[in-house]
């Protein structure tokens, strides 16, 4: 399927395939992330939050009581009412801030309840603190306002001391069951965080072997044919022209072994006719060489001749010399 592809193709699709895991990788994480920190801050900081609401309100309950007790001592029947440095109305204006403050994280705490059992426990220590003390506590301040010390010190101890032992008690089965819940949703959590990282691994286990897939498509789709172009190449510059190169894709490199191919051909066509050519000549040297020492061998002859007529001449130049000097003899005889 890939031999076919150009290497072009190849290329930008084994680069977006690598990117597109990146992406996935990076996309996940974001996720884990953002999953992780959600978790934290729905569940265990939402479960520490509750538990801080339930000690700080039991601190203030216990703030206003000190308070009260506070108060009931600057009674002028009693003997260390003298020691007090400052007016009975701190003590007013501190009871003042904790019950307001009281009722109020009690009204956020459990607007934000969504468990049906804890806010069936936490209206239990309600009832049961006959509304957290913050009447009992109000009507204790007011009488002690007027002046009426017996009857504020009478509510501290028959309403606001049982009242806050009763709700201690479902207070501890309140924040037994936060703490239960709280160490489920921990190890929810963590499940839930096991989870993601187990699932961020996957995804980065498969990211890797689809890159080693696609690295390997990829180079069984170029080095392969690159090999086999360079050993035809080698062959070809050894002089080795015969066989026949077959290409089975239609890319760049099809391509390239086909004109290997070609060019082997031609390479052949030539060698063909330079060999054609070759024996030509070698034909036509043999033939002007034959020629050649025929030519020598007449030379050889017509040069024999001319020595012999050369001295058949010197023979007659002798001959018509003497018959010169006779006649010249015979002429001065006659004179």
């Amino acid at each position: 399927m890939f031999m076919n592809l150009k290497i072009r193709t190849l290329v930008i699709g084994a680069l977006a395939v690598l990117l597109a895991l990146m992406l996935a990788n990076g996309l996940m994480g974001i996720y884990g992330a953002g999953h992780s920190v959600g978790l934290v801050r729905q569940v265990t900081l939402r479960d520490q939050q509750h538990s801080t609401e339930l000690n700080a309100m039991r601190l203030d309950m216990e703030q206003s009581r000190s308070q009260i007790l506070q108060a009931l001592q600057h009674n002028p029947d009693l003997a260390w009412a003298k020691l007090h440095d400052h007016p009975l109305t701190v003590h007013f204006d501190l009871i003042n801030t904790y019950t307001g403050r009281t009722a109020k994280r009690w009204d956020a705490y459990l607007a934000a309840i969504a468990s049906p059992d804890e806010k069936r426990l936490a209206e239990q220590w309600y009832a049961d603190s006959a509304g957290l003390g913050l009447e009992a506590i109000k009507a204790a301040g007011a009488a002690i306002q007027a002046s009426q010390w017996d009857e504020a010190e009478s509510v501290l101890i028959r309403k606001i001391n049982p009242s806050y032992r009763k709700g201690d008690a479902a207070l501890k089965a309140l924040t037994e069951f936060a703490a239960a819940k709280a160490q489920a949703n921990e190890a929810a959590v963590d499940a839930s965080l096991q989870s993601t990282t187990w699932t961020m691994v996957a995804v980065l286990a498969v990211g890797l072997l689809l890159g080693g897939a696609v690295g390997m498509a990829l180079l069984a789709a170029i080095s392969g044919p690159l090999q086999q172009a360079m050993a035809i190449a080698t062959r070809v510059a050894g002089g080795d022209l015969t066989g026949r190169i077959e290409s089975h894709s239609s890319n760049e490199i099809g391509a390239l072994l086909a004109a290997l191919d070609r060019m082997k051909g031609n390479l052949a066509g030539i060698v063909r006719e330079v060999r054609g050519s070759t024996d030509t000549i070698a034909s036509a040297s043999g033939q002007i060489a034959a020629g050649n020492m025929d030519l020598s061998a007449r030379t050889g002859e017509q040069a024999s001749s001319l020595e012999r007529t050369a001295s058949a001449m010197e023979q007659l130049t002798g001959t018509v010399r003497q018959n010169a000097d006779n006649a010249r003899q015979a002429n001065q005889l006659a004179q």
